[in-house]
């Protein structure tokens, strides 16, 4: 005795007609390049100046910093660096 009991199933026969699903929502509008350039802009220009005052930050944080000598591949940055150090 199976576990289950067995399903009845019909035989198979002709396959069934059905309609068709929609696909997609309809028509898709793309923006012009200018259209995106007006929208986008200013993203892009706040982006900028951002990305510019962390640059000019860094540098003014590591204007001091002296590099380890082993690490220095052009001495004479390191011999202005130390002096500029041993000024301070």
């Amino acid at each position: 005795m199976p576990e289950r009991p067995l399903l009845i199933l019909p035989s198979p026969g002709e396959p069934v007609a059905r309609r068709k699903k929609g696909v997609g929502g309809g028509q898709f509008h793309r923006p012009s390049p200018e259209r995106q350039a007006e929208r986008l802009s200013p993203r892009f220009e706040r982006l900028q100046r951002a990305l510019e005052e962390r640059r000019a930050r860094l540098q003014m944080e590591t204007r001091d910093l002296v590099p380890e000598p082993g690490y220095c591949t052009k001495p004479e940055v390191y011999a202005a660096a130390s002096a500029r150090r041993s000024r301070a």
